[in-house]
C-alpha cells in the first residue's frame, strides 16, 4: 500500500484488456467487412492503420500514467502522432477512390481471391514422385 498521492491511491482503468478487445474487433472488421470489399492492394492496411490510431487515441483518454504530455496536459504523445495517421490514412482513400474512378490504377480482378487461394497452396508432388514443383528438374553438380 502506497502513501498519499501514489499511484495504488489513484482508481485505474485497465488499458491493456481495453488494447485487446481493440485489437480483436479491429481484426474482425478488417477480415470480415473490409477484406471482402478489398477493390485494390493496400486498402486493407490503410484501414488498419486508420482505425488503430483512432482507437488508441481513444485508449489515452482512459490511462493515468504520465507518458508525454502536450497542450497543458489534454494531448498525449500518442494522440500527436495519432492525428497524422489518420488524416494520411484517409486522405490515401480518397485519392485511391478518385484514382480508381479515373483509371489511373486499375482495380484487383473479380477472381483476385481465388487467384490468392491457389498461389498459397504449396504444390509438394511432382511428375518424377520426389517432391518438388511440378516440371522442374534438380540439376546434378557438376564436379
Amino acid at each position: 500500500a502506497g502513501g498519499l498521492g501514489s499511484i495504488h491511491d489513484i482508481p485505474l482503468v485497465p488499458t491493456q484488456p481495453l488494447s485487446g478487445i481493440q485489437a480483436l474487433a479491429i481484426a474482425l472488421l478488417l477480415y470480415l467487412w473490409v477484406l471482402p470489399r478489398k477493390k485494390y492492394h493496400g486498402q486493407v492496411f490503410v484501414w488498419l492503420c486508420i482505425l488503430y490510431a483512432a482507437a488508441r487515441s481513444w485508449i489515452e483518454l482512459w490511462r493515468g500514467d504520465d507518458r508525454g504530455m502536450f497542450w497543458n496536459e489534454a494531448v498525449s504523445t500518442s494522440q500527436i502522432v495519432s492525428i497524422p495517421v489518420v488524416l494520411i490514412g484517409l486522405a490515401i482513400l480518397i485519392w485511391a477512390r478518385r484514382a480508381l474512378a479515373t483509371g489511373a490504377i486499375q482495380p484487383l480482378p473479380e477472381d483476385w481471391r481465388e487467384r490468392a487461394r491457389r498461389a498459397a497452396i504449396p504444390v509438394t508432388s511432382s511428375s518424377s514422385g520426389k517432391g518438388g514443383t511440378p516440371g522442374k528438374r534438380r540439376r546434378k553438380k557438376r564436379r
